[in-house]
C-alpha cells in the first residue's frame, strides 16, 4: 500500500511541475534593445550593444549584454573655400592658379622708374612656368617673356622660361636691359652694376669677398685697401697698381666672375627676384585695370588702380 502512496505522490509532484513551467512560458518574452548601452571603445570596436531583458509576469530581470557590430562613421570631410569670381567673369573663365600668382607693387605715370609692376607667388604647391601668360591693361596688351635664370660672367647664358616657386617675385621695367637679357638675380649681380647702367640699380648686397685669414700676409697698405672695400664696390685704377700679390688678389675676388667663382655653389646665391625689361611696351595710367592671364586665356588675377 506503501508504494501505491509514493507513486500518487510523485505524479501529483510531476503534474504540478508542468503547470508550473506551462504558467512560465507563457509569461515570459524576450525584448532585443539596441543602443541602450556604449561598450568603450577599449573593449569593443563597435560603438554600439545589445541588451536582452526578461520579464516575468510584472517583474523585469537583468539580461545579456553583447556587442553589435556597426560601420564606422566617416570623418566629416572639410569643405573647399567658394571662389567668387570678380565682376564680368564667371567661374569658368577662372584659371587653376586663380589667387595664386597676384599683381602688385604697380606704378603708373610719367616719373623715373615708373610704368612697372610685379608679380609675387605666396600658395604654390609646385614651381609654376608664367613665360606666354599676359597682361593686359586700358591700352597695351603684354606676353611675359624668357630671362636667365644663371647668368654666367661670360655672358653667353640662355634665357628660359621664367619658373615662379613660393615667395618669389617677377619685376617688369619699361627701360630696356643694359645686357640685353632678363635676369633672376643670384648673390652677385650687383657687381654688374659697376660696368652696366641698370635701371633700376640691381641690389648691392654682394656676399663677402674673403676670410681674414686670407690676406693676413697682405701689407698693411694692401689689408687697408681691402678692407676699405664693401658691397658690391671693386677697386679702382689707383688701387689696383700696388704690389703684384695684392693686384691679384683684388682682381680674382672684387667683380661679378670672381664672386660668381667663389658663391655659385652656395645654398642662397640664386635669389628670390627676377627683373625683367620690356623695352618700352609697357604703359600704364593713373586709373588703369590690369588683367593677367594664363597661357589658355583664363585669368589669374586682377587689379584696379
Amino acid at each position: 500500500m506503501s508504494k501505491i502512496l509514493w507513486i500518487i505522490v510523485i505524479i501529483i509532484v510531476l503534474v504540478a511541475l508542468y503547470n508550473t513551467f506551462a504558467k512560465l512560458s507563457a509569461n515570459v518574452k524576450f525584448e532585443s534593445l539596441s543602443g541602450l548601452f556604449r561598450i568603450p571603445s577599449g573593449l569593443y570596436h563597435s560603438t554600439s550593444s545589445t541588451v536582452v531583458s526578461v520579464s516575468v509576469g510584472g517583474d523585469t530581470y537583468g539580461g545579456a549584454v553583447q556587442p553589435s557590430r556597426s560601420s564606422p562613421v566617416p570623418p566629416s570631410v572639410g569643405t573647399q573655400p567658394t571662389v567668387v569670381p570678380p565682376t564680368g567673369f564667371t567661374t569658368g573663365q577662372l584659371s587653376p592658379h586663380y589667387g595664386q600668382v597676384k599683381i602688385s607693387s604697380v606704378s603708373a605715370g610719367n616719373f623715373p622708374n615708373s610704368n612697372q609692376f610685379s608679380l609675387s607667388a605666396n600658395s604654390l604647391s609646385a614651381p609654376l612656368d608664367i613665360t606666354g601668360w599676359r597682361l593686359k591693361s586700358n591700352n597695351r596688351d603684354i606676353m611675359i617673356p624668357k630671362a636667365v635664370s644663371n647668368y654666367d660672367p661670360s655672358g653667353f647664358s640662355l634665357a628660359s622660361d621664367i619658373v615662379m616657386g613660393n615667395n618669389q617675385r617677377v619685376s617688369f621695367y619699361n627701360a630696356t636691359s643694359p645686357i640685353l637679357v632678363n635676369l633672376r638675380l643670384n648673390e652677385c649681380t650687383g657687381y654688374l652694376n659697376n660696368a652696366y647702367n641698370f635701371t633700376p640699380t640691381l641690389p648691392n648686397n654682394c656676399p663677402s669677398s674673403y676670410d681674414q685669414s686670407e690676406i693676413i700676409s697682405f701689407s698693411g697698405s694692401c689689408q687697408d685697401m681691402i678692407l676699405s672695400l664693401w658691397g658690391c664696390s671693386e677697386p679702382t685704377k689707383g688701387q689696383l697698381s700696388s704690389d703684384q700679390s695684392c693686384r691679384t688678389f683684388l682682381t680674382d675676388r672684387f667683380n661679378y666672375s670672381g664672386c660668381y667663382k667663389y658663391h655659385r655653389g652656395d645654398a642662397n646665391f640664386l635669389s628670390n627676384e627676377w627683373s625683367i625689361w620690356l623695352n618700352g611696351s609697357m604703359y600704364f595710367d593713373n586709373h588703369d585695370l590690369l588683367l593677367l592671364f594664363d597661357r589658355e586665356g583664363l585669368l589669374v588675377d586682377r587689379y584696379s588702380s
